[in-house]
C-alpha cells in the first residue's frame, strides 16, 4: 500500500487507504462466513462519500 500511495501522491491524487484490522478478504460478501457487518457498513458510507464529493465537483 505504501508504494500505491507515493504513487498517486506523485500524480496528485488524493488517496484514503483503510484497513479494518478484522476483516478478511471478501469482508463485503454477505453470502461469505468471513463477512464483517460493521466493516461493510463503514466502507460503504466512505464510498458514498467520495462519490457524492467527487461527483459534486464536477
Amino acid at each position: 500500500m505504501p508504494d500505491f500511495q507515493e504513487e498517486m501522491k506523485k500524480h496528485g491524487k488524493s488517496l484514503e487507504a483503510v484497513v479494518y484490522p478484522n476483516a478478511n478478504h471478501a469482508f463485503f460478501n454477505d453470502t461469505n462466513p468471513t463477512y464483517d457487518v460493521n466493516a461493510s457498513r463503514d466502507a460503504f458510507a466512505r464510498s458514498l462519500a467520495f462519490l457524492n464529493r467527487v461527483t459534486s465537483q464536477r
